[in-house]
């Protein structure tokens, strides 16, 4: 009756694992199969996760730097005041002193920049530009809307 164990960094114990599946049963571990399957699929999830600096979703989780914690204030602030101005628009059911070529242009340029972000794969910035395209998205279709509702004499 062979055991194994697989220890973690810290010399704590994470796997143990033993030949057969009634020795394992016996024990209530993992077969050494069992084992390696699992330790090949975390393989698999860490490659794709990738490491904070380089992989395909690049999110440092709680550990964040003064810079990503002022950006994501930003993203707050941007949103907040694309929401009064979306609250304005609608209770004045005007659109009359925005420049629908300037929104159009800023538009763009929020789609050019979640494009950009969505190839660094930078989730946090992904997050708030995507944010900021639902905002802004809902800000321009109102100006839109009571553009069209204008007068023509007005």
């Amino acid at each position: 009756m062979s055991c194994n164990k697989v220890l973690g960094v810290s010399g704590q114990a994470l796997v143990y694992a033993r030949e057969t599946k009634a020795e394992a049963d016996i024990a209530k571990v993992l077969t050494f199969d069992e084992a390696r399957q699992i330790a090949v699929n975390v393989a698999k999830l860490a490659d794709f996760l990738g490491d904070h600096e380089t992989g395909p979703l690049n999110y440092a989780g709680p550990n964040m730097t003064l810079l990503d914690l002022v950006t994501l204030l930003s993203y707050v602030a941007l949103n907040v005041d694309i929401l009064f101005q979306i609250r304005r628009i609608y209770r004045t059911k005007s659109s009359r002193d925005l420049s629908l070529f300037g929104m159009g242009v800023r538009y763009t340029a929020i789609f050019i920049i979640l494009i950009k972000f969505v190839s660094l794969s930078d989730l946090p910035l992904i997050v708030g530009q995507g944010l900021i395209v639902l905002t802004y998205t809902t800000y321009f279709a109102l100006a839109l809307y009571y553009f069209a509702k204008r007068s023509p004499q007005s």
